[in-house]
């Protein structure tokens, strides 16, 4: 499986999506899409139910031009292309893919602007977003304005009603701000039930970055540091994990192999019990590797 991200640069970011299969046409859903979780899922499923091969539609560098702090992602950059193929079966046995394009380039961009520019340059059939998403300069578009302007260019344009928690999710709507401060309180049951799948932590990692130090779960575990991580680590605590490893994740690597066992996560990384100490070091080379942690519901 080929990397299902394509991340644009200012010279080629408005090329035309490329429509797969036999469908000739593409569906966009628009959003932010940190957390990939069961809203996100929907609007790709939405995209899909034409027929027309789905695309995420996002925006790289938004938070830099904004001023937004900086933070690590709910999603590694290298996990993305897994995420976006287990949406497979939700999405007509369509795949969806994920262009990132330049902020820069689309941020002074009107509402009537933006929209042209999917349709005439993007060659979009259709667009699909959350009741509450806005768009262009300032924000200035919100959906009702998104349906007029899709009739006026002759496309289609669904809203999707925002996806209510779950038993044990987060409370009301799904959002990745409300799971990031489920994973803050590390409440791992509400992380799982609105992403849909266990929460996954991936570091990028060389048998030379992790030493052995005392942990508070035994003497001789190895620590993952906190500068290797890809995405962010739930709250202080111990928790139960499954850990393995691959390549490269983006690529579709497969991991050969796997270890339960107890992890702590601490203000200096992530601590592994014996069991998982000894299986990364058996399987972790001197290059660096993608060590995955697979989080149960709870700790």
């Amino acid at each position: 499986m080929s990397s299902l991200v394509e991340e644009c640069s200012t010279k080629n970011w408005n090329k035309p999506l490329t429509a797969q299969g036999l469908s000739g046409s593409v569906f966009v859903a628009l959003g932010k899409f940190d957390g990939m979780h069961q809203g996100h899922r929907l609007l790709a499923q939405q995209a899909a139910s034409s027929g027309a091969s789905p695309y995420l539609l996002s925006f790289s560098g938004m938070a830099e031009m904004l001023g937004w702090p900086a933070r690590l992602p709910l999603v590694a950059a290298s996990d993305r292309s897994r995420v976006l193929a287990s949406w497979t079966p939700y999405c007509c046995g369509s795949t969806p893919r994920q262009r990132y394009i330049p902020f820069a380039m689309v941020r002074n961009l009107s509402p009537e602007e933006f929209v042209q520019t999917l349709v005439e340059k993007l060659k979009v059939s259709g667009i699909v977003v959350g009741q509450n998403y806005r768009f262009g300069y300032k924000a200035a578009g919100d959906s009702k304005l998104l349906q007029a302007l899709g009739e006026s260019h002759s496309i289609k344009v669904d809203i999707v009603n925002l996806v209510k928690a779950g038993r044990g999710g987060v409370e009301g709507q799904v959002s990745s701000s409300k799971i990031r401060h489920a994973l803050n309180c590390g409440h791992m049951e509400q992380v799982a039930e609105s992403l849909g799948r266990p929460y996954r932590l991936v570091a990028e990692v060389a048998l030379k970055d992790m030493c052995a130090v005392p942990n508070g779960l035994q003497d001789d575990g190895l620590r993952i540091p906190m500068k290797t991580l890809c995405n962010q680590p739930p709250k202080y605590g111990e928790y139960q994990v499954t850990i393995s490893m691959a390549d490269a994740p983006s690529k579709g690597s497969k991991v050969n192999c796997s270890q339960h066992g107890t992890a702590l996560v601490k203000d200096d990384g992530v601590h592994l019990c014996r069991e998982l100490s000894a299986w990364a070091t058996h399987n972790i080379a001197d290059k660096h590797r993608y060590l995955v942690l697979d989080f149960e519901d709870s700790h």
